[in-house]
This record gives C-alpha cells, sequence and structure tokens, in this order.
C-alpha cells in the first residue's frame, strides 16, 4: 500500500466500511451456497457463526480478509453483530498490508453503517513476512460508525495516531477513502519527530485538521500553534505541506511568533506567513506579507523592523536555527534602539527595500542595505546629540560590536542637523552631494566625521556653500570645504581652495586664492581667518582690501568691526582716492592702523606718502580723511581721500612744481591738502628750492611753513624774532614750466 504520510494513519479507518461491505456479501453468498443449518437458529436470528474468515482475491492475490470470532446476523432489525473482528487490506504488491481490529461491531442493514461502539486499533504498514519497511502508523480510537456505500469513517470521540516520526490526538475524526480526506474536528494536537532524535520535536495544535493524501498537505483550521525548542508562533487557519515524511512548509494567516534563545529573542508576525522548514524541523526561512513585523531583541540592543513584506533567512548553529538575513520590501522600516547608559541615537530608517544582515550567531547586525530610495533619522536619547535626518537614493550601513554602527555610505545624499536647542533662533543645517560617507566612534556610537562629495551644497538660514568636497568633523563642530569652495550670505561671500567653518562658533578659515566680498569692502589673500561671527577678520599672505577706489596691501590685514579698526602689517601700501577730484595718495609702511571713530590711519616703519607732485617720507604718519558728507560708516578700511596728514622721525617732503622742487627736512611735519599747506618743525627744519640753471635756495628755521597754493613761506627764527619770506616765482618760459 502507497505510503501516504504522517495522517494517512486515519485511512485504515476506513477499511472497517470495507467490512461491512464484504460481511454483506460473504453473507449473501453463504445463503446461496451453504448447505441446510443442522439445527434452528436462536430466536430473531438469521445467522451465526463462530470463528468466522472471508477474504477476496483477484488475479490470485488477496486484496481483503476479514476474521471474527463470533458474528451474529439478527433479524428485526436488520443488524449484523461481529466480535473479535480483524480486518487486512493488502497492498496491490501484496507484500504490506494494513491491519484494523475491534473487539466488537454492528452492520445496520437499513442504512448501509458498521458502527463499532469499542475501541479501534489501526496499523499501516505492517510486512507480509519479516519487519516492516518504511513508517509504522496505529491508531486508536473508538465510536467509529462506517458508511456502507461511501466508505467513510467517523468518530466525535478522542483518537490517538503513533507514527515512527511523531504522534498525535483529536476529537472527532472522518476519513473518506474515495478523496483519501482525513479530518479531525477538534482540539488537534501533533508531536512532529523528524528522523533526527536530537532535534527538538515540533508541536502543533489546531482547531480544526483537514489532511488530503493526494496533494500532500494539512489544512489547520479556526487557529494553529506550533512550537518547537524557543520557536512559538500563534496563527489563524495554517495550510501545511508534507515531502517525504517531513514538515516542509506552513502557510498561515494572522501570524504572531517568536524564537527565544539565551543571548536574544526574535519576534515575528504578518497577516499572511509562510514559513519554510529544513528537515529536522529547523526554519529555513520566513516570508511575511501586509502589516509583516520583525523585532531582535538582544543585550545590546533592539531592532524592530515593519513593512509590506519581509522575507527571513536562517541557518542551522549546532541544530538551532538562527537569523543570518532580513528583506524587507514595500514601506519598509527599521528601527534600531542601542542598549547601554547613556544609549546612542535611535535609528529610524524607511525605505521600499531593506536588506538587514547579522553576525554568525545571529545576536548583532552586521550591515543594513537599502535598495530604493530612503530616509534616516538620528534621534537623540540624551542631551548633547542633535536630531538628525538624511535622505539618499542608496545607504549602506555597517556595525561594529554592541550593535552600534561604526559606517554609513549613501549616494544622491540630503541631510538635515537640527540646531543646538540652547541656540535659539537658529536654522537647522541642510546639505546635498553625490556621495555621502559617515563614521562614528565605536565605544560611545556617537557620529565622528562625515565626508561628501560630488556637487556638495550647504545651507543654514541664510549662510549657504558649495564646494567639490565637504569634511565635518563632529566633536569639534568643523565642516571643511574643498574644490572651488564657496561660502555666501545676505552680507557678502568668500571664496578659497579651501574652507573651514566652526559651526559651534561660527568661526572661518579659508587658505588657498581667497576672495571675499563683504560690502561695501572686497578682499583677497592665501588665507583669511574670521573670529567673533564675523566680527574680527585676518588676512594673510598677499592680502588685499579693497572699497570703492581705496585699497590696502599688505602681508597680514586684520579688521574689528566691532571696535571700527583695521590693521596691516608687512609691505603695506595703501591708496586713498579723493573724492572730490581724481587725485590718489599712496601711503606705503611696515605696519597700518585705522580708527574709523576718528577716521585717522596710523603708519610706522620706513613710510612713504605720495601724493602728486608731493613725495612725503618719515618714520611714522598720522593721517587724517577727509570728513565728507557721502563717505561710509563703520568703513572696514579707509574710504575717502586724505585730508592732512601729520608725519614724524627724520621727515623728507618733496614738493614739485612744474621746474622748481622744494625739499624740507625736519623731525616732524604737518600737511594739508586744501591749500597745500607744509609746516615743518623740530630738528633744525630746513627748506631747500632747486631751479634748474639756478643756486639752490636754502631757508632754516625754528618752525617752517609753506603753502603750495599761493608759493607763500614762513619762517620762524628765534623766540620774539619771527621772519618771514614770500618766494615769487618767474612767469614760465613755456606750458611745459606751469
Amino acid at each position: 500500500m502507497r505510503r501516504f504520510g504522517p495522517w494517512l494513519g486515519m485511512l485504515a479507518l476506513a477499511a472497517i466500511a470495507g467490512v461491512g461491505v464484504a460481511y454483506r456479501a460473504a453473507l449473501d453468498r453463504q445463503q446461496r451456497e451453504s448447505p441446510a443449518p443442522p439445527k434452528a437458529l436462536e430466536q430473531g436470528l438469521t445467522a451465526k457463526a463462530t470463528e468466522w474468515a472471508w477474504s477476496q482475491t483477484v488475479g490470485g492475490k488477496t486484496l481483503v480478509e476479514v476474521r471474527a470470532k463470533d458474528f451474529r446476523q439478527i433479524r428485526e432489525p436488520a443488524v449484523t453483530e461481529l466480535k473479535g473482528v480483524e480486518l487486512k487490506i493488502f497492498d496491490p504488491d501484496g507484500k504490506h498490508f494494513d491491519r484494523v481490529t475491534s473487539a466488537s461491531a454492528e452492520f445496520s442493514v437499513a442504512d448501509g453503517k458498521l458502527y463499532s461502539d469499542g475501541e479501534v486499533e489501526i496499523t499501516l504498514g505492517e510486512a507480509v513476512e519479516g519487519q516492516a519497511q518504511g513508517r509504522l502508523l496505529g491508531i486508536r480510537t473508538s465510536g467509529v460508525t462506517f458508511e456502507n456505500k461511501t466508505g467513510k469513517a467517523d468518530t466525535d470521540r478522542r483518537a490517538t495516531f503513533s507514527l515512527d516520526v511523531g504522534e498525535g490526538e483529536g476529537t472527532g475524526a472522518t476519513y473518506d477513502p474515495q478523496s483519501k480526506e482525513l479530518r479531525l474536528k477538534k482540539d488537534v494536537k501533533l508531536t512532529w519527530r523528524g528522523r533526527n532524535p536530537k532535534s527538538p520535536p515540533m508541536l502543533i495544535e489546531a482547531g480544526e485538521l483537514i489532511y488530503k493524501e493526494a496533494e500532500h498537505k494539512v489544512w489547520l483550521l479556526a487557529w494553529s500553534k506550533f512550537a518547537r525548542g524557543g520557536l512559538k508562533m500563534d496563527a489563524g487557519p495554517a495550510e501545511v505541506t508534507i515531502e517525504e515524511g517531513a514538515i516542509r512548509l506552513v502557510s498561515t494567516v494572522e501570524a504572531k511568533g517568536v524564537q527565544t534563545q539565551p543571548e536574544r529573542t526574535v519576534e515575528f508576525a504578518a497577516d499572511q506567513l509562510q514559513m519554510i522548514l529544513r528537515e529536522g524541523g529547523l526554519m529555513e526561512k520566513i516570508t511575511g506579507q501586509t502589516n509583516a513585523k520583525l523585532r531582535t531583541v538582544a543585550k545590546t540592543g533592539r531592532t524592530e523592523t515593519a513593512s509590506d513584506r519581509l522575507d527571513l533567512s536562517f541557518v542551522d548553529r549546532e541544530g538551532e536555527a538562527v537569523l543570518k538575513q532580513a528583506v524587507a520590501n514595500g514601506r519598509a522600516e527599521v528601527k534600531s534602539i542601542p542598549a547601554g547608559v547613556p544609549a546612542p541615537d535611535t535609528r529610524v530608517l524607511k525605505a521600499d527595500a531593506v536588506e538587514l544582515r547579522m553576525r554568525d550567531g545571529g545576536d548583532e547586525i552586521e550591515t543594513v542595505d537599502t535598495h530604493s530610495p530612503g530616509t534616516i533619522e538620528f534621534l537623540p536619547n540624551r542631551p548633547g546629540p542633535r536630531y538628525r535626518k538624511l535622505d539618499g537614493e542608496r545607504m549602506n550601513i555597517r556595525y561594529g560590536k554592541n550593535n552600534r554602527i561604526e559606517y554609513f555610505r549613501a549616494v544622491k545624499a540630503a541631510t538635515r542637523t537640527d540646531p543646538d536647542p540652547k541656540a535659539k533662533g537658529a536654522a537647522p543645517q541642510l546639505t546635498w552631494s553625490n556621495d555621502l560617507e559617515a563614521y562614528f566612534d565605536a565605544a560611545s556610537g556617537d557620529l565622528s566625521k562625515i565626508e561628501q562629495w560630488g556637487d556638495f551644497r550647504y545651507r543654514q538660514g541664510e549662510r549657504q556653500a558649495r564646494a567639490e568636497r565637504a569634511s565635518m568633523i563632529e566633536p569639534s563642530k568643523v565642516m571643511t570645504l574643498t574644490g572651488g569652495a564657496r561660502v555666501w550670505d545676505a552680507a557678502g561671500s568668500t571664496e578659497a581652495d579651501r574652507i573651514a567653518m566652526n559651526q559651534a562658533t561660527d568661526d572661518v578659515e579659508a587658505t588657498g586664492r581667497v576672495k571675499t566680498v563683504r560690502e561695501p569692502s572686497r578682499a583677497s589673500a592665501d588665507r583669511m581667518i574670521t573670529k567673533e561671527r564675523n566680527a574680527k577678520i585676518r588676512y594673510e599672505g598677499r592680502a588685499t582690501v579693497w572699497q570703492g577706489q581705496n585699497r590696502l596691501d599688505g602681508e597680514t590685514i586684520d579688521i574689528d568691526r566691532t571696535a571700527g579698526t583695521v590693521a596691516a602689517r608687512g609691505k603695506v601700501v595703501n591708496l586713498l582716492q579723493d573724492r572730490a577730484q581724481p587725485v590718489a595718495t599712496v601711503v606705503r609702511s611696515q605696519s597700518m592702523r585705522y580708527l574709523d571713530r576718528d577716521r585717522v590711519a596710523f603708519y610706522e616703519g620706513d613710510v612713504h606718502l605720495t601724493r602728486p607732485k608731493l613725495d612725503v617720507r618719515s618714520k611714522k604718519l598720522r593721517a587724517y580723511l577727509s570728513p565728507e558728507e557721502n563717505a561710509e560708516t563703520n568703513a572696514t578700511l579707509p574710504d575717502s581721500g586724505l585730508d592732512k596728514a601729520f608725519a614724524e622721525g627724520d621727515v623728507v617732503i618733496v614738493q614739485t612744481d612744474g621746474a622748481r622742487t622744494r625739499t624740507g627736512t625736519g623731525s616732524e611735519a604737518d600737511y594739508s591738502v586744501g591749500d597745500g599747506k607744509v609746516v615743518l618743525m623740530g630738528g633744525n627744519p630746513k627748506l631747500v628750492e632747486t631751479i634748474p640753471g639756478a643756486k639752490p635756495n636754502v631757508t632754516g628755521g625754528i618752525r617752517l611753513t609753506w603753502f603750495g597754493n599761493s608759493d607763500k613761506l614762513l619762517v620762524e627764527g628765534a623766540e620774539r624774532q619771527p621772519a618771514s619770506s614770500t618766494l615769487r616765482r618767474k612767469k614760465p618760459a613755456s606750458p611745459s614750466d606751469r
């Protein structure tokens, strides 16, 4: 007889139906062929016999054999009574048979049903000679009814069965031999041990069970439960597929399961769930659809995954099913909540397709990958870290020990970082780039560094930035831009090969071909440093600052907007453009300091001032700017023309007017632009006037004053003896002398 699987043992129940059919035919034949009874039967009986036997043979092979120690045929009602019944149903090969035994049975002629009130025992797959091969299935029950016409067997009483891979029980059973369908009506329990004696058994419970031999499937109706070792699952109706005596597939609905092991717990649930088992009952794969959920809990934290579809893959680790991979598709969300005090950020990843891979042992996540555009949020669990959000077309997350993230990669990335709660009114930081990498501290799990490249863009409030590459060092809050770096806001912009911005202090350092625009001034240098939120600026290396027509050059230039000062050092060159006329003053020195409040500039070290027809050299120079009504206020450097100047230390003033040259010397000198007035003082001031072809005219005194616009010279001699001299110019001989 064909081996049907663990549930087919109940098939033998139907065999007793054959007893009724065979018995009725045997009685009819016996009545026709047997000789007249030797004596009269008991009243009410139509037939009686002991050690009765009957068999059916086709082609020399026995198909059915029935034996009873005693039978009686009652006239009214038409019932046949059998006692000590044994039924054998042989396989077509004649080597194996199924045995059905019962202490007693009744056959009703009127409705064609055979009924056994007592215990019925069925054994499948016995060998005619020697030991049986394959599974042996034994069934015990009572109160069995067999339908003569259909062969269906039915009982409402408890039925137990045993087989070489397990045992089970249920209340009420029905078997249809024509469709080969077995039904256990309620309170079904099955212990599936499998072929490996070391493997924990699979325990199955259900409200109702239907087994179809031809399809090798079992349906668990109303509800179902599964348990094996640390695995437990409660579900609604389920479909079980059996292959070669092993449970291979379980399909169910409204399932909730948990796998508990010493170091971890795995919980799963779905409206529709499919579980594939290995031989021996170990989980190989779980697929959940519609409201699919996965929750893993370990000492390092927990991870919660939800999606429309969830595929879980398990590996065999010393007889235990260990989660190796989880693939979530359709509105997937993966939430990682690390353990520890203080705990690192909670991470929430959302995408249509997410793949998780676990480390060996299944306790910790190894990698997480998205296969579709997604979003990850970093939610702080303690003061300090800030909320972060990142969008990307593809993401890869690598985890280290203790289930803590150590590396993150994204393409086509966009980030958002909320400001420090202490910074009231601060705007969030936004970035965009083609590629992004992030590194995390192994001990704390906090973000330590972000690298972004490929068309990097940044925005925080009015401040924006662009570069080919950006690097953010989280502990120091310093973001460094390289490759065509540019930062700008409503007040101006900065361009450089490299720009470093401190997010905490708002300080900026730019190096390499620096160019800035900060209205009303512009600047260039090899390096620029800003502090105190751009209130203090330093330019270094070939520094130049210009505002309108005015310009300042130096090796270093420092601007203090709060104090209203500008300071320059090293090869200082300052150009001051008169606004009333196209006349420029150029001052060269080793250092310069400008006070915007007083509109005065101080120059020191080899000072050299030049204007048209005027040249002044000294050790120090104090220059006052023109108090013009339209002059800029709060300027970053001298922004108007020269009004007057005061020189100190080895002063030499040279003034030319056509063919005449006047050279004045002294320790101090005053110069006024408006009337061309020059005053020489201290150190025996002297004025030398030279005209080509004439002897120099030398004038000395305690104080010399001449007016360039009127050719008037005043000489002050000793005390109470002032002297004055007027120098009259001859009429120029040619236009070139004018």
